[in-house]
């Protein structure tokens, strides 16, 4: 039998994050066959409308689609081989589910706090966090600041970039405030050169030049992209506030939630009888 530490060292922090994204398919049915499904194995249906939930984001790009589904069926073709032959039965598969509630339960303990903890930046005081700290901005690959409109109407595009072409991005910007059905509109985007999504948007970006206005780029089934690229940074530059913003405030905002985190736990520390063999407690 496999030695239960080496088990733990080495499948419990796949387990953990399994068991952390396994609501993404539990949204399987016992016998709905009335419904329509997408998927079943034996008895077990993922139903169209849990597939349909869960990749709402990537509703257009049947790739993604496609690798939901497979990946329910391979995890429930596991899971149903794993009961038939015992495993969770087995004392090994009791303990590591055990240990794994615990850590799951603290996990999502912390995100709910983190969640319901709310703070607002100012520009000003994130301006001055950046300021402060500009090595913390320094960019490890080359960086891209971009403006970007997506569309679900190939021709709804079109018309968008010949009215940026002849007329200018924000004149254009300003045609699509009435008529916002199937448009997305990005402004003041940064991505690093590894954070493009697109392969097509990859591709394209790099030939263009500053305030160039891409051609409209097919990034997925029925979906249009219409890119206008402000500035290219080399990698070990440190871009403007205007394009970091966003990063500025997750980073200000992940280190006042670890802040707040410790104080949480510290008033816990105060509240649970804690008691540390040979050591003195943190708090």
């Amino acid at each position: 039998m496999m030695n239960l530490q080496k088990l733990l060292n080495n499948s419990f922090s796949f387990i953990i994050a399994f068991l952390l994204t396994a609501p993404l398919f539990m949204g399987c049915s016992e016998n709905k066959k009335s419904e329509g499904y997408a998927a079943r194995v034996n008895d077990t249906y993922l139903l169209e409308s849990d597939v349909s939930s869960h990749t709402k984001g990537d509703s257009l790009n049947p790739a993604s689609r496609s690798e939901y589904v497979q990946n329910w069926v391979r995890s429930e073709i596991l899971y149903q081989k794993a009961v038939s032959e015992g495993i969770t039965k087995d004392d090994e598969f009791n303990f590591l589910l055990d240990k794994a509630k615990k850590e799951i339960a603290a996990t999502l303990l912390r995100k709910k706090v983190s969640d319901d903890f709310k703070v607002s930046n100012s520009d000003f005081d994130l301006k001055k966090y950046y300021d402060a700290h500009p090595d913390y901005f320094k960019i490890n690959d080359m960086g891209f600041f971009f403006d970007q409109v997506t569309f679900s109407d190939a021709k709804k595009a079109a018309s968008f970039r010949e009215t940026a072409i002849a007329r200018g991005w924000s004149i254009a910007i300003g045609s699509l405030r009435e008529e916002k059905n199937g448009i997305e509109i990005s402004k003041n985007t940064f991505r690093l050169d590894h954070q493009l999504e697109s392969g097509v948007l990859f591709r394209v970006i790099h030939f263009l030049s500053e305030n160039d206005i891409s051609l409209v780029l097919d990034t997925a089934p029925g979906v249009y992209v219409v890119v206008r690229l402000q500035k290219v940074f080399q990698q070990g530059a440190i871009p403007p506030f205007v394009a970091m913003r966003n990063i500025v405030e997750s980073r200000v905002l992940n280190e006042k939630r670890g802040e707040m985190m410790e104080e949480y736990i510290k008033e816990l520390y105060d509240k649970y009888k804690v008691d540390i063999k040979g050591q003195e407690k943190p708090y």
